[in-house]
């Protein structure tokens, strides 16, 4: 766990404190969000400055980092939350860990890929190797909940988990993103199976 997810919480501790149930932040935030979405259509992630976004957005450098420390907290703030927006749905019906499980996470991921690329086609390309670590953190927190579940005694067996979650998690992800990389070369069912199969 010491990996990808503290390196993640870390960021998560950095964001700005503000009340995310107050209407005028989530107005604010959808602005900010929609402002970079459409500047990562025009331009690469990499070249995107914070006047590119506020600009956008018509707000002030102070506006924005008072919901976000950069450019970098704002894309983990819409990753993960996009993410689970499509993979919360699929899973939330089921508390066990097994092969339907797996292959409703596998799906989540390709279905989210999916939604990156028609939200934002031209900067897709420049995103996608940014997602790694949050997506795979994402995995690995769902993961290890149901195998903490599922274990007669999971503080005994604790680190075993934490090492299985993190292989697993890895390997759903850099699966899914070799697929995504290589132009999807085979079927989208064939790849799902084949990664199922080495899970197992």
């Amino acid at each position: 766990k010491a990996g990808f997810q503290d390196s993640f919480e870390r960021r998560e501790t950095m964001m700005p404190i503000v009340n995310e149930n107050d209407p005028r932040v989530k107005r604010t935030r959808e602005l900010i969000i929609k402002a970079l979405i459409s500047v990562a259509n025009r331009k690469g992630f990499d070249s995107i400055t914070i006047k590119d976004i506020t600009s956008e957005a018509t707000i002030n450098r102070a506006t924005f980092y008072a919901h976000f420390s950069d450019k970098y907290e704002l894309l983990n703030y819409l990753i993960r939350k996009n993410f689970l927006d499509i993979l919360q749905p699929k899973i939330e019906a089921s508390k066990n860990l097994d092969r339907s499980v797996y292959r409703l996470l596998l799906c989540g991921i390709c279905e989210y890929f999916e939604d990156v690329k028609a939200t934002c086609r031209r900067g897709f390309e420049s995103i996608l190797p940014l997602m790694g670590e949050i997506i795979t953190a994402e995995l690995f927190t769902i993961i290890l909940n149901r195998l903490e579940n599922g274990s007669t005694d999971p503080e005994q067996h604790k680190k075993r988990l934490e090492l299985k979650a993190t292989m697993i998690s890895s390997c759903m992800f850099s699966a899914i993103f070799s697929w995504e990389k290589q132009g999807r070369p085979i079927a989208q069912d064939a790849v799902i199976e084949e990664i199922l199969t080495f899970i197992d």
